[in-house]
């Protein structure tokens, strides 16, 4: 298979905006427009990229310059082409010596999220994996590093989200074999600590609620 990633065109604003936001509605259900579209035609510090496979465009990726870093803003592939074999390399060799490839932030991480769902019950737990939060400049940075955990509210039994995903991300060189193997790493752990009802899971989160005074959080207008 024959992978390329070129810079997008106008012409390709259509194209790509209409990936973007059918990524976008698949990952959160998110149906506005993204907010930061027109700033990657405008802005010297963004690129956008489309994701070519056998002259096919499979995939995007948007990239910004974050202080003296370049990192990955965006990226999907296609549903029906995320497990296709041969991609590996082509987003690394596009996006050179940048903070997606996995040199400067060797370590992964993990984010337990205790979850409820709209009544107040609690629905379980959801292990995000992800590299460290450290700050630049800019503020901080992180990577979302696709796989995750679902575990059950009572932790009678987890299954794992995003495989492919994940697996993409391999192929595609976005993360080294060293980042690969303490994903896994983590991800045995957190399957022990399940089975074995060791923290976070045997302490009482799922009573947790929010002081009824507590405010709704302001955000920035964002980067």
């Amino acid at each position: 298979m024959s992978v390329t990633l070129r810079d997008a065109e106008l012409s390709d604003r259509g194209l790509l905006r209409q990936l973007l936001a059918d990524y976008l509605f698949e990952f959160d259900g998110t149906i506005e427009p993204y907010p930061y579209f027109d700033a990657y035609w405008e802005e010297p510090g963004r690129l956008p990229l489309l994701i070519e496979a056998n002259g096919d465009t499979v995939g995007l990726c948007l990239i910004r310059r974050r202080g003296v870093e370049w990192s990955i803003a965006e990226f999907s592939v296609l549903p029906d082409r995320r497990r296709g074999r041969g991609w590996a390399g082509s987003c690394r060799r596009a996006c050179g010596p940048c903070a997606c490839g996995g040199s400067r932030l060797p370590r992964s991480d993990r984010s337990p999220r205790s979850s409820f769902l709209g009544d107040g019950q609690h629905w379980g737990w959801y292990i995000n994996f992800q590299r460290p939060f450290a700050r630049t400049p800019g503020g901080v940075l992180t990577m979302d590093l696709l796989l995750d955990i679902l575990v059950e509210h009572d932790c009678s039994a987890w299954h794992w989200n995003d495989e492919d995903e994940f697996e993409a991300m391999i192929e595609w060189g976005l993360i080294d074999d060293r980042e690969v193997q303490t994903v896994r790493a983590e991800a045995a752990s957190v399957i022990r600590a399940t089975e074995q009802r060791l923290p976070p899971f045997s302490e009482p989160w799922a009573e947790w609620r929010p002081e009824p005074s507590w405010g709704i959080p302001a955000l920035s207008n964002g980067p």
